[in-house]
């Protein structure tokens, strides 16, 4: 991906969120290299851009859902932005980083988790968007750990990704996720950028929504 498409991708997360008037410049607490699940490999990269890695959101068995953690010395008072990877890839896929470090640079506090377990499988596909909802409230949970302000949240996915935050982002209320490292509830969303999505939600998975669908419909299209 240019170089061009990762700014263009960044500035239209960051005004996402700055069009609902909600970041408050509050003052947060000294960055955190750990969390209280799961231990943080953390690494400088370039750009001045902090990464910790492997923090556990969600302990299923036999593998327990991980996300890493973008932030910088810009980060503070900034968005929480939580970014859905694409489905049938990873938090790792090449790009994803590229596009954290980014928002990073500019002054937001990026989570990247693992949601997906959906490929080549016929999982329950509400319950696999409700334990994304679970990352959701990691996010917030921990936003002021990295310098982050959590009442300013935007959501950003791509591909499989991008269904995730109108199902999964508290546009909705989550059923509460066994395992959920934090409690889990109904979330407020200033931003979202969706990029490749299902848009005519083709997926007949869609219909196990029932009557939550129109309302989910409408946000996301």
């Amino acid at each position: 991906m240019s170089n061009r498409v990762i700014a263009a991708l960044f500035c239209l997360g960051l005004m996402a969120a700055a069009c609902s008037g909600v970041g408050s410049g509050k003052t947060t607490s000294t960055v955190g290299t750990t969390a209280s699940t799961g231990v943080a490999t953390t690494q400088p990269v370039a750009s001045e851009v902090t990464v910790s890695e492997g923090l556990v959101y969600l302990s299923t068995e036999p593998v327990p859902w991980k996300l890493d953690v973008y932030f910088s010395s810009a980060s503070e008072g900034g968005p929480v932005v939580v970014f859905f990877h694409g489905g049938g890839l990873d938090r790792r896929f090449p790009l994803y980083p590229k596009i954290a470090k980014a928002i990073a640079a500019g002054g937001g506090v990026v989570f990247t988790p693992d949601w997906d377990d959906t490929s080549g499988t016929s999982a329950d596909f509400v319950a696999v968007f409700d334990a994304a909802g679970c990352a959701v409230s990691y996010a917030l949970a921990h936003a002021v750990d990295y310098g982050a302000d959590p009442d300013w949240l935007v959501l950003a996915g791509h591909s499989g990704g991008a269904s995730v935050p109108p199902a999964a982002g508290g546009l909705r209320v989550v059923s509460p996720v066994a395992d959920c490292a934090v409690a889990m509830d109904a979330t407020e969303v200033d931003g979202m950028v969706l990029w490749d999505g299902d848009w005519l939600m083709g997926d007949p998975q869609w219909d196990e929504y029932g009557t939550d669908l129109p309302g989910i419909c409408l946000l996301y299209t």
